[in-house]
């Protein structure tokens, strides 16, 4: 038996987990192997021991693992008879955002944004979208996204068409 803290909680951007674990048999005399198996950088602190088996967890959520929202960290403890225990800790995720305006700080910083003023609905390089949607999209806040000019193929050089709604032909620059 491992026994944990409660540990199905919700974590912030920079904030950590972290607690001393200790695996339990009933047979004092068998070593036990503990074990952690997570989608996130989640790691050991100290190495496990064994025989008693005890060690130290810890783990700072990046930003990147809070782009992911959820996480599950399970640990896990065998002993020398197959004996074994497993425990899941899921992990809600969530981004900076001190300002509130559905944009994380690390990305608004990144982008040369103010991430202490709600700008979401802003554009400042005109492409007509907005900082929240260049987030939503993957973009960014400061280089246009916009269509480049575009080069009239046809009709050209001052010639004249017989239609009120000539058909244009062009390309992208």
């Amino acid at each position: 038996v491992i026994e944990l803290p409660p540990c199905d909680v919700a974590l912030t951007e920079g904030e950590s987990l972290a607690f001393t674990l200790e695996g339990v048999d009933p047979a004092p005399a068998d070593v036990v192997t503990m074990s952690l198996d997570t989608t996130v950088g989640a790691s050991w602190l100290t190495a496990p021991s064994v025989s008693p088996a005890t060690a130290d967890f810890a783990w700072t959520v990046s930003y990147e693992e809070a782009l992911q929202g959820s996480a599950q960290v399970t640990f896990g403890a065998q002993d020398e008879d197959g004996g074994s225990f497993a425990q899941t800790c899921n992990v809600t995720l969530s981004w900076l955002d001190l300002d509130g305006d559905d944009m994380p700080d690390t990305w608004e910083d990144a982008q040369g944004l103010d991430p202490t003023q709600d700008d979401a609905g802003l554009d400042p390089d005109g492409d007509g979208w907005t900082n929240l949607e260049e987030f939503e999209q993957g973009g960014l806040a400061l280089t246009s996204d916009a269509p480049g000019p575009v080069t009239l193929l046809a009709p050209t050089g001052g010639q004249e068409v017989a239609s009120a709604t000539p058909t244009l032909s062009w390309q992208e620059a």
